[in-house]
This record gives C-alpha cells, sequence and structure tokens, in this order.
C-alpha cells in the first residue's frame, strides 16, 4: 500500500513538472472578436487596406510602435505596421507595452509557456526571456499584472497572422527609468538574431480633435529624431503625451544601439473617426524603425530629378509641380541642404534647413527654389542657367542629443549646439578648418550661436550631433 502510494504521489508531481504554463486572453470578445472566422476576417481585410495605401518598406526593420486600443478604434492603424512584416521573418518578436492600473517598479518579463488568443498558441522565447531577467535584479516576473493587460495581448492575434510563427516575450514596464537598462540587455541578447522590438502605446488621451491633433504631430516630432534624451526631455516636461513612453523609450534606447537606424511615419487616427465623439480622443500611430545603409542611387536618381524638373516648372511659370511618391523613405521627414553650382563650379545659391519639417522630397523641391531665388548673396538664377547647373543635395539625419562631447566623430559629426533661442550649427565638412575639436566647438559656439566660445563645456548648453549624406552632382 505504501509503494502505490508513493507511485501515486510520483505521478502526480511529474504531472505537475511537466503542466504548460498558459496565458489565457482576457480581451476576446472586447478588445478583439473572440471567434476565430471573424478575427482572423477582420485581420485580413485591416491588412488588405494598409497594403492598398504603402508600399512595403525596403529596409530592414527592427522595430515598430503599434497602438493598443479596441481593433475597431485603432485596429486599422495597427495594419500599417504589421502589413510591412510581410516582406522580413523573425525567429522572435519582443512586445513592450504598460501597465494601465497602476506603476510598478522594474521590468515585468513573462518567461515561460505560451499566450493563447482564439488563433490558437504562440510560444514564449523562454532562453531570451530568462536571459533578460539574469541581466537585472530589477527584471522579474509578476503574473498578476500581465493577466488582465491588454496593450500585449492585443499584439498577438496581429503577430499570429504575419509573424510567420516567430516566439515571443512579453514584457510589462511602466517607468522610464528601467528603459535604458532594458533597451541594453535587449541588444545584447539580440545580438545575431532576426527580432523584431514592438513599443505598443496609445498617444494623447481625451481631448478635443484639434487639441490632440497638435499633442500628437509633437509626439510623433519628437519620436521622429530616434533621440532617447529628447524624447525623456520631452516627456518629463509634460509636452507629449503617451501612455507607453517607457516602452517607447526603450526602443529608442535600443535603436541608439543598434545605430544607423531610421523612423518611417505610417499611420495616424484617432478614435474621433469611429465614434464621431470629437470632444474626447485618443491618438493612435504606427511606425517602422528601420536599419538604413542611406539613400540609394535609385532613390538619388529621382530626388535629383525631382529638384531639377521642380527648378524647371517654377522658373519658367511659377508653379510648383506635383509628384506621386509612394517610396516611404523618400516620404520620411527630413532636412535638407540644396546647394547650386554655375558649369564654372562656382556657388549660384545655398539654402536648407536644419530641422525636418516636411516629407524628403518636398524639402528638396522647397530648398531647390529657396536656393535658386533666395540666397541673398546672389541674383535669382535664371532659367537660361539651368542647362548647365549642377545641382547638390545634402541629406541630414535626425539629430540625437550627447551626454558628452566625447561622443562627437570628429570629421563624421555635424554639430548642434544651442542655449535658449540662441542656436548654431556646423556641417561635418566645416572641421577641415579647424585641427582640432575644441577650436572647432570654440568657433561654432562664438560665430555660429552668438555665445561664449566655452559654452560647449557649460551644462546648460544642449549639444546635439548628426551625420550628412550628399548626392548629385547632376
Amino acid at each position: 500500500m505504501f509503494k502505490i502510494l508513493l507511485m501515486v504521489i510520483g505521478l502526480f508531481l511529474n504531472c505537475q513538472a511537466h503542466t504548460k504554463v498558459i496565458r489565457f486572453p482576457a480581451l476576446a470578445g472586447q478588445f478583439y472578436p473572440a471567434s476565430p472566422e471573424i478575427l482572423k476576417k477582420n485581420i485580413d481585410q485591416y491588412l488588405l487596406n494598409a497594403k492598398e495605401k504603402t508600399a512595403p518598406s525596403p529596409l530592414k526593420i527592427i522595430g515598430m510602435i503599434v497602438p493598443h486600443a479596441g481593433y475597431q478604434y485603432s485596429g486599422q492603424t495597427a495594419a500599417f505596421a504589421y502589413d510591412s512584416l510581410k516582406n522580413q521573418k523573425f525567429d522572435v518578436i519582443v512586445i513592450i507595452g504598460p501597465y494601465h492600473e497602476s506603476q510598478f517598479p522594474g521590468v515585468s518579463i513573462w518567461a515561460e509557456g505560451v499566450w493563447r488568443t482564439p488563433l490558437g498558441e504562440v510560444s514564449i522565447d523562454e532562453t531570451l526571456a530568462r536571459n533578460l531577467q539574469n541581466e537585472s535584479k530589477d527584471f522579474q516576473y509578476s503574473s498578476h499584472i500581465h493577466t488582465s493587460e491588454h496593450s500585449l495581448e492585443v499584439q498577438l492575434p496581429f503577430i499570429q497572422v504575419v509573424g510567420g510563427g516567430a516566439k515571443i516575450v512579453p514584457i510589462l514596464i511602466s517607468d522610464i527609468r528601467f528603459a535604458e537598462p532594458l533597451a541594453k540587455a535587449l541588444y545584447k541578447h539580440l545580438q545575431g538574431r532576426s527580432a523584431l522590438v514592438v513599443a505598443s502605446t496609445d498617444l494623447s488621451h481625451y481631448h478635443p480633435d484639434t487639441i490632440a491633433q497638435n499633442i500628437d504631430r509633437r509626439t510623433q516630432d519628437i519620436i521622429q529624431t530616434l533621440s532617447p534624451e529628447t524624447f525623456r526631455q520631452a516627456y518629463t516636461k509634460g509636452e507629449i503625451e503617451l501612455c507607453g513612453a517607457p516602452g517607447v523609450l526603450t526602443l529608442l534606447e535600443f535603436s541608439q544601439l543598434v545605430g544607423k537606424t531610421v523612423l518611417i511615419n505610417l499611420q495616424y487616427a484617432n478614435s474621433g473617426a469611429q465614434t464621431r465623439d470629437t470632444n474626447n480622443v485618443v491618438g493612435y500611430n504606427a511606425s517602422l524603425v528601420a536599419i538604413s545603409e542611406g539613400i540609394s542611387p535609385e532613390q538619388s536618381e529621382i530626388l535629383l530629378n525631382f529638384a531639377r524638373d521642380t527648378l524647371y516648372s517654377y522658373l519658367a511659370n511659377k508653379t510648383m509641380p506635383t509628384f506621386l511618391v509612394e517610396d516611404p523613405l523618400l516620404k520620411e521627414k527630413r532636412a535638407v541642404f540644396v546647394t547650386l553650382r554655375n558649369k564654372k563650379g562656382e556657388l549660384r545659391g545655398c539654402i536648407g534647413r536644419f530641422e525636418a519639417e516636411e516629407p524628403l522630397y518636398q524639402a528638396v523641391q522647397n530648398m531647390s527654389i529657396e536656393a535658386a531665388t533666395k540666397d541673398t548673396r546672389f541674383p535669382p538664377l535664371s532659367l537660361n542657367e539651368l542647362k548647365e547647373l549642377s545641382i547638390e543635395i545634402s541629406i541630414l539625419s535626425p539629430p540625437v542629443t550627447v551626454r558628452s562631447v566625447d561622443e562627437i566623430i570628429y570629421g563624421t559629426h555635424g554639430v548642434i549646439v544651442s542655449q535658449g533661442k540662441r542656436v548654431g550649427v556646423f556641417l561635418p565638412d566645416v572641421s577641415k578648418d579647424f585641427p582640432k575639436k575644441e577650436e572647432f566647438l570654440e568657433e561654432l559656439c562664438f560665430q555660429k550661436a552668438g555665445l561664449p566660445k566655452n559654452c560647449w563645456q557649460n551644462p546648460q548648453t544642449q549639444t546635439q550631433v548628426f551625420t550628412t549624406q550628399s548626392i548629385g552632382v547632376k
């Protein structure tokens, strides 16, 4: 009898040891359909709608920002990002979202088993999850905050449809202090892997439509810089609103570690379009973070043609031509300088902007016209000069705030220094005129910003760096 009892206990313990940990759906039937057939049909339609409006990104996607409201409100916006994944295959997708009920310390990483939706089960990448947990005592697991939170769950059906069987690591974070260490852990353990980092967030909440759009536009512009410090400062000051700020900041920190990345905004909407209540709307945004090797020869050719055609049209009859542009990179907001030279190679006009205010192709058009007609050093360009005119376009990367001038790569980085309304900028090529970085910075402070020569040593001075890619001459 005693031996039989031991066998029963052993079998029980063995079963317990192999019980699969399952996170069951908590929002099926509320945030998205509980019926597998209806859910799949809805997602397929969202993806089809997105495909009809945007061209797939040719870049390697490493991250994205997507909303997490009910599908009737934000599902279509999210689809613009998820449709872009069909051209890539990932073996793991890390989903980072906020815990809406309250703030909690540290980071909660679900590290075992599967997550279930009406479309089936998604496996946890248990090795990666455990490795991340081991990076910090602040990276733990609290099941109770995961079981009812929607910010991660609503991403799973889309991942199941387009993710190609990728495993997942669900992560909740509610304090921006832990974004940087989490990003460093992700960067360390995602090396050599085909991985995607998803930041789940909605934008502003419960403002009238016009106010919400202004706040959300500011938020998009801040994120566009891909600068963690710029984002952190704006969020801390209350200049921007988003419930998943710690996850977005984690993605920005991760992006900076990866390097050579760009952010592509795909779609913006708010709940007013569905509810017809424009007095209390919630904003939704879909964006991609991708690795960029710069403008391709084909894209360069397109931009140079745009510049020349724009100049011809404007100088001939004062009109601006309209171009149909589908390439996401050419629609990305970028800062641009346009330089014009005559047949002798002499400067004929050069004007640009250091802030990304409009899509790249439109910035090229506008700066081409301004360089031809508004550079006060030269008379306006004539139509007869255009035939032998050479055009050079310099495309600036989004500026990134540096904590120390030691981070400035001299000769590669352009530099912006600012205090209040005083701003000074030097392009990378200016470094040729100064043998030492210190001399470069002193002249930048004094000549360009009108500040003391040692302003670059002042903690109140904000220092940003950027790179340029020049295309031309045509």
